[in-house]
């Protein structure tokens, strides 16, 4: 039996596991940037790239403060949801409240990729060029899942 030392997913084939390393985003991450960041914080960063959809943006995307407000009130409406079927989101929830009242209070109109990353980095408490490493892992991993 093969595992992932990077996310303990276990495979009965080398197959399985080589399509699963491609795709891994842990394993990318760590395997490309040797960087060991707790594979919890990557949890909790890919979350927030999710939100912002870093993975499927290139360095000069804008988008306007009143379309990332409205992203995240989107987001808790969905996260409120959960609640209803038992789902304990208090830390997603709070993670987007953080967001959403930093951007609020921001006299910032428009942001830039650089500016997202920059709110995701100080919330992780994560370097720039680790959450960069992290989200170009993510967009290997998203290329390979595509393809």
């Amino acid at each position: 039996m093969l595992c992932c030392l990077h996310c303990n997913k276990q495979f009965r084939n080398n197959k399985e596991y080589e399509k699963h390393i491609s795709i891994c985003i842990f394993y990318l991450y760590n395997n490309k940037y040797k960087n060991k960041l707790d594979n919890e914080l990557i949890k909790d960063i890919l979350y927030m790239i999710n939100i912002f959809d870093l993975h499927n943006k290139n360095i000069e995307y804008k988008v306007y403060k009143e379309r990332l407000l409205n992203n995240l009130h989107n987001e808790c409406i969905i996260i409120s949801s959960f609640k209803i079927i038992g789902h304990d989101s208090y830390a997603e929830q709070k993670k987007i409240e953080y967001l959403y009242n930093y951007i609020n209070n921001s006299n910032k109109e428009t942001y830039n990729y650089i500016d997202i990353v920059n709110i995701i980095s100080e919330l992780n408490h994560v370097s720039n060029n680790d959450l960069l490493n992290l989200i170009n892992a993510y967009k290997i991993s998203y290329k390979n899942c595509n393809s």
